[in-house]
């Protein structure tokens, strides 16, 4: 008896040792969140991200490994219900001590309306990238302790480094902020509202809804009457339907890519991501200029 006691207060205290010293496996659900999350964890550990920067989060299926992250995930960090569509019943059944950050119900996010709904592309204003590191922070100081300073140093370096990064986009963007043009579908509200760029409408208020032939008759007459200089597609859609609405137009065909395909999974991923999303509307906007 008293063996067996002493087996079990063993075993307790290097359970009690090993979850102490432990580092917190975190899952970021997108490419972005994941950036700006390993910012925060750098030196510390990786975060996981969930779904593929090549994917929609709009509509996904997940696959029986990433289920498995999420079940043994200490923090999960996600964007909200109108982002990651397919989480919700997924997040029901994760370990009931797991940490969930979701992003949209942050208090100090800036939201923005789009069709009775809430515009889930957070990440895409600045403002709203130093609320995410900040919020990760905080969550991961609660769960991990011991490793806080060195998750808010990381906040505190990333913060900066983002105003650095706005004040640059800011800029390169100043001299097309007039110039009108369309976009695939509506991912862009903060990056343009923040950047005060022309945006004139677009083709799809939701990737996964088909383009009726009497709207791209309609966007066509538009091109014509406000003078579009570009149409925007995305990598991670089917965006044929661009190359058909401008196929008899002069206007040019660009890419945006809202989510980050190539970015790398740090902070320099998020200033690859904005200065790209700059460089795209640049390059096809300073053609009508």
């Amino acid at each position: 008896m008293q063996h067996t006691l002493k087996l079990i207060l063993l075993s307790s205290v290097w359970l009690f040792s090993q979850s102490l010293f432990a580092t917190p496996q975190i899952v970021a659900s997108i490419a972005p969140v994941n950036a700006l999350v390993a910012a925060v964890t750098a030196g510390v550990t990786t975060p996981t991200l969930l779904i593929s920067p090549t994917a929609s989060p709009h509509h996904y299926q997940l696959k029986p490994s990433e289920v498995h992250a999420l079940s043994e995930a200490d923090v999960i960090v996600w964007v909200g219900p109108d982002m990651e569509t397919f989480l919700p019943k997924v997040l029901q059944n994760v370990s009931p001590h797991a940490a969930i950050v979701t992003l949209l119900t942050e208090p100090d996010v800036i939201t923005l309306q789009t069709n009775h709904h809430v515009d889930p592309h957070i990440w895409l204003l600045p403002d709203n990238a130093k609320v995410i590191v900040r919020a990760v922070a905080e969550s991961l100081c609660i769960h991990d302790a011991k490793n806080c300073d060195i998750y808010t140093k990381n906040a505190e370096e990333a913060i900066a480094r983002i105003d650095v990064l706005d004040d640059s986009v800011r800029e390169k963007l100043a001299p097309v902020k007039s110039v009108p043009y369309l976009v695939f579908h509506d991912a862009y509200r903060y990056f343009e509202a923040h950047y005060g760029l022309s945006n004139q409408g677009t083709i799809t208020l939701s990737p996964e809804r088909q383009v009726s032939a009497k709207h791209l008759v309609a966007l066509q007459e538009k091109i014509a009457e406000d003078n579009i200089v570009c149409v925007f597609n995305e990598p991670q859609l089917q965006a044929s339907v661009v190359e058909m609405l401008i196929k008899t137009t002069d206007v040019q065909e660009g890419e945006l890519d809202p989510v980050g395909i190539n970015i790398t999974p740090d902070l320099k991923g998020y200033e690859q991501l904005l200065t790209g999303l700059a460089n795209g509307f640049v390059n096809c906007l300073r053609l009508g200029k």
